[in-house]
């Protein structure tokens, strides 16, 4: 049980780290955080803001069950001070990484020092609890789209199958899941945990991250194309920001085996159609006639149009078949099933673009 537990968390400003984050506060748990000031705002600040973003944090005691510490990922042992080291390293029962660069556009070098320099770091941590006779179980927070160009079915117990990656993105992720598994055969207990498209709090929408399938609401709201290159019945692994918070803490709640890899996301997907559908109805823009890859034809595009497909190729091409029946099984025995992630549920997903104005909206469907 976790309830209680002291845990290290890194990403507690990011979209999932700081659900997760609040999930465990409200859990009863302490949690130590190390993040970075920035934009004029200290760590601390920006840890609070993340928090505040998501409602109710009257449960937040700073110094009593929230503590913030300086520090950077990219540098050795997370550039935190030796006094904050010194209080970490007796009191931290587990350790929860999911800070991470998610940007495709980023070089493999800026990414790298994030995504596999700095799960390095955070292991290291680890490690040194180890050799001071402090044994800490560590949680990855890595992706499902480690698979790249991998076209069979890819699940929990896949790692390595030779595949290509789309992205430095996914590369990096699967070259921090290598890093993982080194540090494992060094006596420490990972978990890796893989989300696939993480979108808004299913209650209300709610999201501060617009990325990856929101990218595509915009592409369609500005009708830039009459024909666009994904098939209506493409399944999309999505899930909630808080059902991934929300398993991930279940299994920290339960789990006993040593090592394990979980995909964080529901059995059963989202059709592409059915989610183009509703936003078309609720956005108002013209839907495109959706085609695969191989019948579209990008000779009429405009250079403007040819560039916004370059951009987001990896959506158009990329169709990998993602299982998460393992962890389904797993989940259905401690009583933990995802939320349905139905046409109500969609719309509240799209009516947050709306109400945050990420996306205006036209005029009523045509």
């Amino acid at each position: 049980m976790v309830k209680n537990k002291v845990f290290f968390l890194t990403g507690a400003t990011g979209l999932i780290g700081s659900y997760l984050l609040k999930t465990l506060l409200a859990n009863g748990c302490i949690v130590h955080v190390v993040a970075r000031s920035g934009k004029g705002r200290k760590a601390e600040e920006r840890v609070l803001d993340a928090l505040h973003f998501w409602g109710d944090d009257s449960h937040v005691e700073l110094n009593k069950n929230l503590f913030v510490w300086e520090g950077d990922i990219t540098s050795a042992e997370c550039g935190l001070s030796s006094s904050a080291l010194e209080a970490l390293i007796p009191a931290v029962d587990e350790i929860v990484h999911c800070a991470a660069a998610i940007e495709f556009h980023l070089s493999w070098e800026q990414i790298y020092q994030i995504n596999v320099f700095g799960t390095q770091q955070v292991l290291d941590i680890a490690l040194r609890c180890q050799t001071q006779g402090k044994s800490v179980k560590c949680n990855h927070l890595s992706t499902a789209f480690i698979c790249g160009k991998h076209s069979d079915t890819f699940s929990e117990n896949d790692f390595d199958v030779g595949q290509e990656f789309n992205t430095n993105y996914e590369k990096s992720k699967f070259q921090a899941e290598k890093i993982v598994r080194e540090y494992r055969e060094q006596g420490l207990w990972v978990d890796i945990f893989r989300p696939a498209f993480v979108v808004g709090e299913s209650a209300t929408g709610k999201t501060f991250r617009f990325q990856h399938l929101y990218q595509i609401l915009q592409l369609w709201n500005r009708e830039v194309f009459d024909i666009f290159p994904i098939t209506g019945d493409r399944p999309v692994n999505m899930v909630t920001v808080d059902a991934v918070a929300g398993s991930l803490y279940a299994i920290l709640d339960s789990t006993t085996v040593l090592n394990g890899t979980y995909h964080l996301f529901p059995q059963t997907p989202v059709f592409l159609k059915k989610f183009l559908e509703i936003a078309s109805q609720l956005i108002g823009f013209k839907k495109p006639r959706l085609c695969t890859w191989p019948e579209f034809d990008a000779s009429p595009l405009t250079p403007v149009q040819k560039a916004i497909i370059n951009m987001n190729s990896l959506y158009f091409i990329s169709d990998p078949q993602l299982s998460s029946d393992y962890t389904g099984e797993a989940l259905k025995k401690i009583d933990y099933s995802f939320p349905e992630i139905d046409d109500e549920m969609l719309a509240r997903l799209i009516q947050y673009v709306i109400t945050s104005n990420f996306i205006k909206p036209k005029s009523p469907q045509r």
